[in-house]
């Protein structure tokens, strides 16, 4: 209360929110769920040096994890991410889709 926040705008933020737990869209029709899941995944396409500092940088948040365990779970996360038909919902970030492929390619050539 009191924010000037509409219920509606709360709604739609807090769905493209939850969203990002399956990073599957909630709302087929919603332009804003698709762009906000691609920002979300856009480190996926990042140059590689950069994609790496962002893969080890996962790691080490998890660091309290022993490592096989970490790698295994990372990996499976990678996995799920590598076996959709495609990755971003939005031709903008299509064109980004191969890149993203091989970083996530090389990383779960490195958690195995």
């Amino acid at each position: 209360k009191g924010s000037g926040l509409t219920n509606e705008f709360i709604s739609k933020v807090s769905k493209m929110i939850l969203a990002t737990e399956g990073h599957k869209l909630l709302t087929e029709s919603d332009q804003d769920q698709k762009f906000f899941l691609d920002f979300d995944l856009a480190i996926l396409a990042n140059e590689e040096e950069a994609y790496n500092q962002y893969a080890n940088d996962i790691l080490f948040e998890y660091n309290f994890i022993p490592q096989p365990t970490l790698n295994s779970k990372r990996a499976v996360v990678m996995k799920k991410f590598q076996d959709r038909e495609q990755l971003y919902f939005t031709e903008d970030f299509r064109k980004m889709e191969n890149v993203a492929r091989q970083n996530i390619y090389a990383e779960l050539s490195r958690l195995v």
